[in-house]
């Protein structure tokens, strides 16, 4: 069975990155921005997404 690919807001050591990590059998794939994330799972890119609620840096 193929891996499920999961996209998270990158970079990698980011809390998003963390929160991808405590998943088992996955490819994690990071995205600079949740725009360029949710278009990947629209394209079928990656199977799933974790994308945070709020944001430190940018805000909600």
């Amino acid at each position: 069975m193929a891996q499920r690919r999961v996209g998270f807001l990158g970079p990698e050591g980011s809390f998003s990155h963390e929160a991808v990590s405590t998943l088992s059998d996955i490819e994690a794939i990071p995205f600079e921005t949740i725009a360029d994330l949710l278009n990947a799972v629209r394209d079928c890119n990656v199977d799933q997404a974790l994308a945070p609620l709020e944001n430190a840096i940018e805000g909600t």
